[in-house]
C-alpha cells in the first residue's frame, strides 16, 4: 500500500523518498472510483489528497511529518469505514504537542514522527479488522 511506503520513508527520515511516495499515493488515489464511496468517505479522500500534495511540496521532513499526521487521521477514518484489510492504529504521545496517530500492517512499532533513536516509541491502540481477511 502506498500509505505504508510513505510511512516507511518518514521512519527513515528520508524527505526525498517521502515526496516520491506521496506522489505515488496521489496517483493511486486518482485511480479510485470515488463514486462508489459515501460523501463522507469522499471528503476523507480529499483530505488525504490535500495532505499528500502538501508532503510533495514540502522540503523538510519535519513539515512532511506534520502533513502526514493530517493524512493519517483521514486515512484511519477511511479505513475504519471501508475496512479493506486488517491494520493496526498506532499512537505516539511524544509526537507534536498532543501526540500523533498512524496505521501499520503489523503490531511492530515504527514511528514515522520520531528520529531514528526513538522510532520504536509508541503503542498499538486499536486493531481495525478487514472484511476481506
Amino acid at each position: 500500500m502506498a500509505y505504508f511506503q510513505l510511512k516507511a520513508a518518514l521512519v527513515a527520515s528520508d524527505g526525498g523518498r517521502a515526496k516520491a511516495r506521496a506522489a505515488t499515493l496521489l496517483n493511486v488515489l486518482d485511480q479510485l472510483d470515488r463514486r462508489r464511496l459515501s460523501a463522507t468517505d469522499q471528503q476523507r479522500l480529499l483530505a488525504i489528497d490535500t495532505a499528500a500534495f502538501s508532503i510533495c511540496k514540502s522540503s523538510n521532513v519535519t513539515g512532511q511529518r506534520r502533513f502526514f499526521g493530517d493524512l493519517s487521521l483521514a486515512m484511519i477514518a477511511l479505513v475504519r469505514s471501508t475496512r479493506p484489510a486488517t491494520v493496526y492504529v498506532q499512537f505516539s504521545s511524544s509526537a507534536f504537542p498532543h501526540g500523533a496517530y498512524w496505521l501499520s500492517g503489523t503490531k511492530q512499532i515504527e514511528n514515522p514522527y520520531a528520529e531514528h533513536r526513538q522510532r520504536r516509541q509508541g503503542r498499538v491502540i486499536n486493531v481495525i479488522k478487514g472484511v476481506v481477511n
